[in-house]
């Protein structure tokens, strides 16, 4: 059992993807699978065959070992993020997490690794990068929404985990409406949150709403020039609206800009830029505690290793 611990690190895959990558591009259960608005990673104990990921050889970064294990710790605490530190890849990560639980083909040896990242993570956050998160993708938001003044309602696109940041962020500030694809999983979603559904793809209605919050990320266009165009024309004052895409892949095709008052996901990522030196310390100090969690992690099982073929010499 401390032999099969050690080759849990030492073996260990990481394929790096670029965002936009097909979903679920290698079928083989037994990899575990996370993809966000900035990265799609793979974890495993072997390499993915090469007709898989030819296409994306020249963006594509492999870790292995202990090198494998930090990268996905570094990225789990959001310091990989474009937003250092964010917290939603928190709940990303569970998800993808819970979905690998309930795979057939699903590898003990890799849940246990999984497990300890989750433990290992948690530790960094409280001890590093507490209220760091609020530089994240909904604390980011809350501050763009704020700027236009005495509006009070947002409506929010989709009902993932970043609408469940994003109402714990707005709901002190905002009255939220929420709409997304299955009537059903929103009304429950409504339920347990405390917020209005509103109707799916009704385009008029959305456009009364002058705050508009998109978390849905898809290869299909949602939102084109004939919405923009209708919602400006209720909501004329450019000041007091706001439409914020968090999605990736974007669903917008719209020539309006921040301008006008469409923000994009760069325009997110540009606006958390900026980390206060109280802060910026932080994430070096959580990076630094990333590094000798591993060392520790890997030399630990090495060292439990080292003692249990030692028994075995004189059992």
């Amino acid at each position: 059992m401390l032999k099969i611990a050690y080759i849990m690190i030492n073996q260990l895959k990481l394929f790096h993807l670029p965002a936009g990558v097909p979903p679920k591009l290698f079928p083989d259960q037994e990899y575990f699978y996370l993809s966000t608005c900035q990265r799609v990673l793979y974890l495993g104990f072997n390499h993915i065959p090469h007709q898989y990921i030819d296409k994306y050889q020249s963006e594509t970064e492999v870790f292995a070992g202990s090198h494998a294990y930090k990268f996905l710790l570094e990225t789990i605490c959001g310091l990989k993020s474009k937003i250092p530190g964010e917290n939603e890849i928190v709940s990303q990560f569970k998800t993808a997490f819970s979905e690998y639980l309930a795979r057939k083909n699903r590898n003990p040896k890799l849940i246990r690794v999984l497990e300890k990242l989750l433990q290992d993570a948690k530790k960094v956050r409280t001890q590093h990068l507490f209220n760091v998160g609020q530089q994240s993708y909904a604390g980011i938001t809350r501050r763009l929404l704020a700027k236009t003044g005495t509006q009070k309602k947002v409506l929010l696109i989709g009902n993932g985990t970043l609408s469940q940041s994003l109402i714990k962020a707005l709901k002190k500030r905002f009255q939220l409406f929420i709409t997304g694809r299955n009537h059903e999983k929103v009304e429950k979603f409504c339920q347990i949150n405390g917020v209005t559904q509103v109707k799916w793809l009704n385009f008029h209605r959305w456009s009364n709403y002058s705050l508009i919050v998109n978390t849905i990320g898809a290869n299909e266009i949602i939102f084109d020039d004939l919405f923009f165009e209708l919602w400006m024309g209720v909501n004329s004052t450019c000041a007091s609206r706001q439409f914020i895409d968090l999605g990736s892949p974007s669903v917008l095709n719209t020539k309006h800009t921040l301008e006008q008052g469409v923000a994009r996901l760069k325009d997110v990522f540009d606006k958390g830029d900026i980390l206060d030196q109280e802060k910026e310390a932080k994430i070096v100090n959580a990076r630094v505690a990333i590094q000798e969690l591993t060392q520790l992690r890997t030399a630990a099982l090495a060292h439990k290793v080292s003692i249990g073929l030692e028994e075995q010499r004189f059992a």
